[in-house]
């Protein structure tokens, strides 16, 4: 009979029972282990077992917010590409990380934050690779900037080492605007982190109008980006939320015929987009990319009760192409 009030007998009869309880041997059994976690792991987000509709996860989605204030560096350019220099150079930060930080054991072998949010995990079919679990929020506030992040589901085990890089990208500074190699230290005045579970039920039921900004640049997979309409925009909307539910352990449970043929039937009532155009740094790509996105306001019009709660789950989300760099952040205001 186990001894429940000897628990160095019974992780010793755990690890007699199996290896993976026992701190790795050296640098070769840890690589091992984290190697199987990550085949594990793809496979898993690639056939989730559980279906979640658009309304349960407006109710259950559960995401680790990291929220981050500081004073707004002199000479920071905010606009267009602050989140992608932010999220390269959190990047960074996390190469530089063991994990888990602060010590943690950790018999799983999950591998480093860095592996996790910046490198391929595989694809859930055979075009589209595993969604990055992070998004980046980010806004400059009179002489404060404010920086949000989420770690969505399952990837909100690696808080503490994102929090822990985030202090890092601060004190080593990020760039002022896109073609600078110098680097703006960060005063940090409050790093906090939350346990969310599910956002906040929409007062409209039956909306029939929604006017959407366009807070980052968005850019539409199947379109060039100076080409905007509402069904791509919705379409996109549901695929982005789509892929992300595999961090959640589940699929989207739509119609997706229905939701092709309600996103033909909205109209554009009135629009106002900017296309911005610039190009940033890439280390894959050892070189810069041209890239052109879509600012401004626009209003749908139309039954817009199967997107309204895609759309809210978007605004967390972000959507488009390039999401997971801070591309396509959105807020929603609907009207009944």
């Amino acid at each position: 009979m186990m001894n429940c009030h000897c628990p160095n007998r019974v992780i010793a009869g755990l690890s007699e029972l199996n290896p993976r309880w026992r701190r790795p041997e050296n640098a070769e059994d840890l690589a091992r282990r984290q190697l199987a976690f990550k085949i594990d792991l793809a496979a898993r987000l690639a056939s989730p077992l559980d279906r979640a509709t658009p309304a349960a996860l407006i109710a259950c989605l559960e995401s680790d917010r990291i929220d981050l204030v500081a004073a707004l560096p002199s000479g920071l350019e905010d606009y267009p590409d602050l989140p992608i220099r932010l999220r390269g150079a959190l990047g960074r930060a996390l190469a530089q990380l063991p994990s888990p930080v602060q010590g943690r054991f950790d018999p799983f072998g999950r591998p480093p934050a860095f592996e996790l949010l910046y490198q391929s995990l595989g694809r859930l079919n055979g075009r589209d690779e595993i969604p990055k679990p992070m998004v980046l929020h980010c806004d400059v506030r009179g002489r404060e900037l404010h920086i949000r992040l989420r770690l969505i589901g399952l990837a909100g085990y690696w808080w503490p080492d994102v929090a822990e890089a985030l202090q890092l990208m601060c004190d080593t500074g990020i760039s002022p605007h896109n073609d600078s190699r110098h680097r703006l230290t960060i005063h940090v005045l409050k790093l906090t982190h939350h346990r969310n579970v599910g956002l906040e039920q929409s007062a409209v039921q039956y909306p029939t109008s929604m006017h959407v900004r366009l807070v980052s640049p968005l850019r539409l997979r199947s379109l060039a980006a100076s080409h905007f309409s509402a069904r791509a925009f919705l379409i996109a909307a549901a695929n982005r939320v789509a892929r992300m539910v595999c961090w959640h352990g589940a699929r989207l449970d739509v119609d997706w015929d229905a939701i092709h043929h309600s996103a033909g039937r909205i109209r554009i009532e009135q629009q106002d987009l900017v296309a911005m155009q610039w190009d940033r740094g890439s280390q894959r790509a050892h070189g810069r990319i041209p890239v052109l996105g879509l600012l401004g306001t626009c209003r749908f019009t139309g039954d817009l009760t199967l997107f309204e709660p895609i759309l809210r789950l978007s605004e967390m989300l972000n959507l488009g192409s390039h999401a997971s760099l801070g591309f396509g952040r959105i807020a929603i205001t609907c009207y009944p």
